[in-house]
């Protein structure tokens, strides 16, 4: 355990609390939920009023005029059967006159009380026995179903004071009957010894807010908790506890199973002893020099400081209007190894000094966690000034330096504890604002610095010293994308990429850092180049197809265009030789364009046919003429010759006819670049005589019935050459 922590703790009262400073006690009465609750916090200081009397109740309750007419009212806040002791006061308010006693349903924490009497003298005020004044009290009593008006409590904020000078004190008591806001409570076990103190602060506060008692089976409540924030820490002589602290927020519900669980504290070294004499109760024992510790004496002038490091340490006891002389001759004293060492002192009345401390001033002024400044101050005693932290969370104190731990409100004190001839300075405190520390993010790189589209680089920084990650982003999504410490390229152009660290409880986050990264066209390539079919012949087609590695779409071209043409991605074979086709991508925004790539493809000639070979007339007579027709596939010219010459003969597409018999045409097509020659088609016509010729005998003048007998005559004749031609 370090000195700083060393425990410090009065044996016989285990309700006290570590320091003496005074907090006003307060008693508020309230309505919630159906029910009257007390809560009573805060100190009390006997030092100036007379003990009278004690005993034992059996928990909180209230009672007023009505009830006894000798009081003007008694409330009661208690643990369930405690001992009190009583001092006389004098107070002329009346704050009850309820016709009844009335037994509170349920009580918790310490005990305070107080009992106005309509005679005078008569007024007490009720504490834990052998309190040892301005102790922390912490108090509830909770009256179920009932009103604030049915105990005749009449609503209203009383103050009862006592005592004057230095001793004057008072006790605030407000009774509201308005509707209070909802409260709750927080509970838990302790495990270990019953009776250990548990208390209660807000978050960020060092002061008590309450105060309770574990009861005989560990359990504990703290009752009547508005939501927020708050820290509980138990304690009990001669153990420590797992949790120290634990941290409890409320919203809007009971909050539960808040344990903790007691350990014996290992032996150590142990000054303690005993002061006498009149100034005996609440003497301040000041161990050590830097650092320093102190400790109260109790009811009875005992002290006690528990795990002492080995060393050698001054002593020095202190109370006002009081001098100390030691029974012990070997102080400063020296403990090693479990030392026990028992220097006892003796008080007398006597008169010292006042002490102011001036100057408290912590330098540099500028403060940020995991700094330091140096603390100075000034006793008008000319005695040292021992230094110390309020706020143990965000600053801790070693001699005359703080060192801050988080962000908040640092609350440093100054003491001096007086000696012989000087009182006790009062304490002064300064509050320090503590920043948190700033950090950089150095160190940015792209690893390559560049790119080009569908790459991506690496990214690094070195961070700052919270050694919180160093996290990447893309401001320029469009551009790139960032995935963990990878940038990916999208598109062309200027990638701009982030680099954050966050903070924490000692650092500020590091300011964004960005960097700009060029993002080049990316090159292409075309491949599968391909016709199908892969060769052609004069007339035909082939569908051609490619891929860019962009994904963007190729064109085709030819560079033959003599042989084949291209339109679109089909290749037409116009002659016959080599058709070479090209391939082309002419890239985009993101894409340079791709090397052309060539292909070359065997085009060879077309078959051709003859078709519709004819002649006009079908048959022929010696001397006579037939037109030939026919038609070549390829559309070229046909040309027709005789295979007969004897019959007849062929010029140009005419057939002349030389004698009877069967004249055969023959129909030709030779090819040509494109084209292959056509296959001869031939064509028999049937060639006949003419018949002979008739005398040109003049024709004399015939009557109607002559014209008759001619026409007659030539009718037979007709019939006669048609005979013989069907004959032939």
């Amino acid at each position: 355990m370090k000195f700083g922590n060393l425990l410090a703790i009065a044996v016989i009262s285990l309700m006290m609390c570590a320091s003496l400073s005074h907090a006003e006690m307060t008693i508020n009465v309230s309505e919630v939920g159906g029910d009257v609750v007390a809560s009573a916090n805060g100190t009390v200081n006997t030092a100036g009023i007379s003990p009278f009397g004690g005993g034992t109740i059996n928990g909180g309750f209230t009672y007023g005029s009505g009830y006894n007419a000798f009081y003007d009212g008694v409330l009661m806040v208690s643990a369930p059967a405690a001992n009190i002791d009583g001092y006389i006061i004098n107070s002329p308010v009346v704050f009850s006159t309820g016709t009844s006693i009335f037994n509170a349903t349920s009580n918790s924490g310490g005990t305070i009380g107080i009992t106005l009497s309509s005679t005078s003298g008569q007024d007490r005020l009720k504490v834990p026995p052998n309190y040892v004044s301005n102790s922390p009290i912490s108090a509830t009593s909770t009256w179920a179903g009932t009103t604030i008006t049915s105990l005749g409590l009449i609503p209203g904020t009383y103050v009862i004071t006592w005592g004057s000078g230095d001793n004057a004190d008072s006790l605030t008591l407000t009774i509201d009957a308005s509707a209070a806001p909802s409260t709750y409570s927080v509970s838990g076990d302790v495990g270990g010894p019953a009776g250990a103190t548990m208390r209660l602060r807000q978050a960020g506060d060092h002061t008590v807010f309450a105060t309770v008692v574990t009861n005989g089976t560990g359990n504990y409540t703290f009752p009547g908790l508005s939501d927020g924030d708050y820290t509980i820490q138990p304690s009990i002589f001669g153990y420590e506890y797992t949790p120290g602290v634990a941290a409890v927020t409320i919203s809007g519900a009971d909050v539960t199973g808040i344990d903790f669980l007691a350990q014996l504290n290992q032996p150590g070294n142990r000054i303690y002893g005993t002061v006498t004499g009149p100034g005996a109760v609440g003497a301040t024992l000041t161990l050590g020099t830097d650092p320093q510790t102190t400790t109260t004496t109790d009811s009875a002038g005992y002290y006690i400081f528990l795990d002492v490091p080995n060393g050698t340490y001054t002593l020095v006891p202190s109370l006002t209007g009081f001098t100390f002389t030691s029974d012990d001759p070997s102080i400063p004293a020296t403990v090693n190894d479990y030392d026990r060492h028992m220097p006892n002192f003796t008080s007398a009345a006597g008169t010292s000094s006042p002490q102011t401390i001036t100057g408290f001033t912590a330098t540099p002024s500028s403060r940020v966690v995991g700094g330091s400044s140096t603390l100075s101050a000034t006793a008008s005693s000319g005695l040292t000034v021992t230094f110390g932290s309020d706020t143990p969370t965000v600053c801790t104190v070693a001699g005359s330096t703080v060192s801050y731990l988080l962000e908040g409100t640092c609350t440093v004190t100054a003491d001096q504890a007086g000696d012989a001839s000087f009182d006790p300075a009062p304490q002064v405190t300064l509050d320090i604002g503590v920043g948190l520390t700033d950090q950089v993010i150095t160190n940015f790189v792209a690893t390559p610095s560049t790119g080009v589209v569908n790459g991506s680089s690496t990214l690094s920084a070195t961070g700052g010293a919270s050694g919180n990650p160093v996290v990447f982003g893309s401001n320029t999504l469009a551009v790139c994308t960032v995935a963990g410490s990878t940038v990916t390229y999208v598109t062309a152009g200027t990638c701009t990429v982030t680099a954050d660290q966050a903070g924490d409880a000692s650092f500020n986050a590091a300011p964004t850092v960005t960097l700009d990264i060029t993002v080049d066209k990316a090159d292409q390539t075309i491949t599968g180049l391909t016709a199908n079919p892969a060769t052609g012949v004069a007339g035909g087609t082939s569908a051609l197809s490619a891929t860019a590695s962009s994904g963007l779409a190729v064109t085709f071209g030819s560079s033959t265009p003599a042989v084949c043409t291209v339109a679109g991605s089909t290749v037409t074979y116009v002659t016959a030789g080599t058709c070479t086709v090209t391939a082309d991508q002419a890239g985009d925004a993101d894409y340079n364009a791709a090397l052309q790539v060539t292909i070359d493809i065997t085009v060879a000639k077309a078959d051709q046919t003859i078709t519709g070979l004819a002649a006009d007339p079908a048959t022929g007579v010696v001397g006579g003429s037939s037109a030939l027709s026919a038609t070549a596939s390829s559309g070229l010219t046909v040309s027709f010759g005789s295979s007969t010459p004897a019959v007849c003969t062929v010029t140009g597409a005419t057939v002349s006819y030389l004698a009877a018999g069967t004249c055969t045409v023959i129909a030709d097509q030779a090819g040509d670049a494109a084209y292959s020659a056509a296959t001869q088609v031939t064509l028999d016509i049937n060639t006949t005589e003419l018949p002979p010729a008739i005398p040109n005998v003049p024709i004399p003048t015939l009557s109607l019935w002559g014209l008759v007998a001619m026409f007659l005559v030539m009718l037979g004749i007709g019939g006669m050459v048609v005979r013989r031609k069907t004959r032939s």
